[in-house]
């Protein structure tokens, strides 16, 4: 059974999971990547459509001939999903399996369209296996458990979901060498020692697939230090890491694994790394454990100032007093720390978004993310907005459909939200400044001059980021030039496979 996969932006530790338990499983895996160098969740440039190779990754499917194409998509990655699937549809004739967090969110609504066979809710490595295995054996696949099937008369077979994957040890160390081939990381690796998070806050996912999940297992799991040592290990010898990012949403959320976990990575893997933090779930004992092992970044979630916002809209229960407690904790060892501002909440004044960015300034990050909200589908701020007509059909159809950004223009109607696309494209570079520039820089933000605020965006990124900057930019280039380099060599092979083919005719 071959199973075609398509990714659009860096890497995906989902995907990597799929396909290795796939491969684990007698399966033949292949992907198709596109670096997105011209249209993603920051920019949309005419100019970089010239690295684009929409042509060549066609190409590419149609040469694997896939038994199943498989697409990963989140809400913002779904208009690619989209057309990319009708594309392949057409060319290929084979199912198509989207799963992801959006059709998760919105099932009905993913299977409706009609370029997409069948969806997966929830997590998708035991379900995509059993697909895999029925359909290379003939077998019926409209039981499968997490997967929705589209019959030919239409109608549609909804399964329900199985139970959490318990033991997480079980799963195999993710594929990477599929996203390695197209030079998606070098010397900064990404991996994850836990799935879950105990918090609710209102405009995350999690709380959608916890209730989902209610009921069908531990919500919360760890990965065993010994099973997360090995794979470090492995990607120390394979790929000379350099620097390794955990994309857990809470590293730090078990204080006796974090103690043990810590020991044997000073002692077998020592490398420089990022990860993420909750304001609450940070004491003296788990930050200077971090010291040690050689955390270069920490990501800490602050997203508002205002304290009645965070605690009644964003459903955070953080006082002041907690974040700077923290704060202080963190300058205390010295670990660089990157921290998270997010505009245009439902009822956010413009008094309130500087709240914002008082409060970060004053908690004097290396460097910050600012980002405006994109309430997504069912989860509770998306509703909160709804009821506070930000969100009207025509918008809530496009936020279904994955029109927006993180960065650019909001899609709702806020009152303020000229203002916030500013504050959210000038902020990083706003607190990176020497005091005696801030009241100027400041009168600039509330001149609400958004072309040049976006121009301010894109020639500091390299500059505000001090930890992912200069390196984001090198792993961009690389996979334009990799991605083009392996299709171009791929096509190659098979001109020359045909060549001796004829001359051996």
């Amino acid at each position: 059974m071959k199973v075609l996969f398509y990714y659009r932006g860096r890497e995906s530790l989902g995907i990597e999971y799929l396909s290795a338990v796939l491969k684990r499983g007698g399966h033949t895996v292949d992907l198709i990547f596109d670096p997105g160098l011209d249209n993603n969740f920051y920019w949309n440039s005419k100019l970089l459509r010239i690295f684009h190779n929409e042509e060549l990754m066609i190409e590419k499917a149609e040469r694997f001939s896939p038994d199943l194409v498989a697409f990963s998509s989140t809400t913002n990655e779904y208009p690619t999903v989209c057309r990319i699937a009708h594309v392949l549809k057409d060319k290929l004739s084979v199912p198509v399996l989207v799963g992801g967090i959006h059709p998760t969110s919105l099932p009905e609504f993913v299977i409706s369209n009609p370029d997409i066979d069948m969806i997966c809710r929830g997590e998708g490595e035991l379900a995509i296996l059993e697909l895999a295995d029925r359909m290379e054996q003939g077998k019926d696949i409209f039981d499968v458990l997490n997967i929705w099937v589209k019959r030919k008369d239409g109608s549609i077979v909804r399964n329900e979901l199985r139970s959490l994957i318990d033991d997480l040890d079980t799963l195999p160390f993710p594929d990477k060498e599929m996203f390695y081939q197209y030079g998606c990381f070098k010397e900064l690796v990404q991996v994850i020692s836990g799935r879950g998070c105990p918090f609710s806050c209102s405009y995350c996912h999690n709380n959608i697939c916890r209730k989902m999940y209610q009921g069908k297992g531990r919500y919360i799991r760890r990965r065993s230090v010994g099973n997360m040592i090995s794979e470090l290990k492995f990607y120390k010898e394979k790929y000379s890491a350099r620097r390794l990012s955990f994309q857990d949403d809470l590293f730090m959320l078990d204080g006796e694994w974090l103690a043990e976990f810590s020991e044997k990575y000073v002692e077998e893997i020592a490398l420089p790394f990022s990860c993420n933090a909750f304001p609450t779930r940070m004491n003296e004992e788990s930050i200077a454990l971090l010291d040690k092992m050689g955390c270069m970044n920490l990501f800490i979630g602050i997203d508002a100032g205002n304290e009645a916002l965070r605690k009644k809209v964003l459903k955070r229960n953080t006082a002041i007093e907690d974040i700077w407690k923290s704060i202080n904790l963190v300058k205390k060892y010295h670990i660089p720390m990157e921290l998270s501002a997010v505009f245009c909440f439902p009822g956010e004044t413009v008094e309130q978004m500087w709240e914002t960015i008082n409060l970060v300034d004053e908690l004097n990050p290396s460097a910050v993310q600012s980002h405006m909200l994109f309430p997504f589908p069912r989860t509770e701020i998306f509703e909160i907005c709804k009821d506070m007509d930000l969100i009207d059909e025509d918008i809530e159809m496009r936020i279904y459909q994955g029109e927006g950004s993180i960065v650019g223009e909001s899609v709702l109607k806020h009152p303020d939200r000229d203002v916030a696309y500013v504050l959210v494209k000038m902020m990083a570079v706003y607190v990176k400044l020497p005091r005696f520039l801030k009241p100027l820089f400041r009168r600039l933000m509330n001149a609400r001059m958004k072309r040049f605020a976006n121009a301010i965006f894109l020639i500091t990124i390299p500059v505000v980021f001090p930890w992912q900057g200069f390196t984001r930019l090198r792993e961009l280039f690389r996979m334009v030039y990799f991605t083009r380099r392996k299709l171009r060599s791929d096509a190659g092979q098979t001109i020359n496979k045909a060549h001796g083919q004829t001359k051996t005719g």
